[in-house]
């Protein structure tokens, strides 16, 4: 709740595996959530590489699309296009962190958008937000 608006609804565009999943077999779903069906998933994910190659990296990214509605149903949307995850990960972590030890933290938990203002994730190279209203 950082914007202060108090519904927000936010979209993506699920990838194959999260597609998958969503319309998975309710009895497959139970079967996974199981400590055998846990401990299955986990020496799967195990096989595979820690995380994305440089290349995907590189030419991966997200979008997101935010929709803001108000008492009167009058509604605001935003599309956020970001570079992938591992990499915005790197990056704006790192620039938080130089922040802090710049003294820029507060007290108390704080997102980056609460800590850094709105604006924040559209410093970063590859982030793009595009009002769609």
């Amino acid at each position: 709740h950082s914007t202060g608006i108090p519904d927000i609804t936010v979209f993506f565009e699920a990838t194959g595996p999260l597609r998958r999943l969503a319309y998975m077999n309710p009895l497959m779903r139970w079967l996974f959530s199981t400590a055998p069906g846990q401990a299955y998933l986990k020496r799967q994910v195990d096989k595979r590489p820690p995380g994305p190659s440089e290349e995907d990296r590189k030419r991966g990214y997200a979008e997101l699309l935010g929709v803001a509605r108000n008492g009167r149903g009058e509604e605001k949307r935003a599309l956020l296009r970001t570079p992938e995850g591992y990499s915005l990960t790197a990056m704006t972590t790192l620039e938080i962190v130089r922040r802090i030890g710049e003294g820029a933290a507060r007290p108390g938990f704080q997102t980056p958008s609460r800590l850094f203002g709105p604006e924040f994730i559209l410093e970063f190279e590859g982030c793009t937000r595009t009002d769609l209203d």
